[in-house]
C-alpha cells in the first residue's frame, strides 16, 4: 500500500491542475514475462522527465535537488522508498517518460508474494530488507 500511495501522491503533485492521474492494476502474462505477476501502473500528464533523469529517478533526493524550487516535489524520498520496498518484495519498478508527455511508473510483483511468509525489517541506516521466515 505504501508503494501505491507514494506513486499516486507523486503523480498528483506533479500533474497540472485539472489533469488526469490514472491507476491501472492487472496481471502480467506469464507466457510473455516468464513468471506470474501482478502490476500497478500510475500515469500522470505532468511535465515528464528528461532521458538522462530516468536513470536517477529512484535515487534519494535526486529529483528534489533538481526541481525542488520549480516543481511541486516532496522530500525526495518517495520514489527511493518505492524502489526499495518493491525490490524487497521480489518485484521491480520501471519508469517511462517523455518531456511534456507525463510519466508512467509501473510496479510488478510476484503473484506468490505472500507464500514465502516474508516481512520487511528496517536497518539502522533507514534501508529496508526482506526477512523470510524459516520453514
Amino acid at each position: 500500500l505504501q508503494v501505491v500511495s507514494n506513486l499516486v501522491e507523486n503523480a498528483v503533485r506533479c500533474a497540472p491542475a485539472f489533469s488526469r492521474v490514472t491507476v491501472t492494476v492487472g496481471t502480467g502474462d506469464p507466457a510473455r514475462t516468464g513468471h506470474d505477476e501482478v502490476f500497478v501502473a500510475v500515469a500522470d500528464s505532468g511535465l515528464g522527465l528528461q532521458e538522462e533523469e530516468l536513470a536517477h529517478a529512484f535515487d534519494r533526493f535526486y529529483l528534489y535537488e533538481r526541481y525542488g524550487r520549480e516543481r511541486p516535489v516532496g522530500t525526495g524520498l518517495g520514489l527511493a522508498i518505492v524502489k526499495e520496498l518493491t525490490e524487497a518484495m521480489g518485484g521491480r519498478v520501471d519508469v517511462e517518460s517523455r518531456p511534456g508527455d507525463g510519466t508512467v511508473f509501473r510496479v510488478s510483483l510476484p503473484r506468490s508474494l505472500g507464500a514465502a511468509g516474508g516481512t520487511l525489517k528496517g536497518r539502522p541506516d533507514g534501508a529496508l530488507h526482506p526477512e523470510v521466515a524459516d520453514s
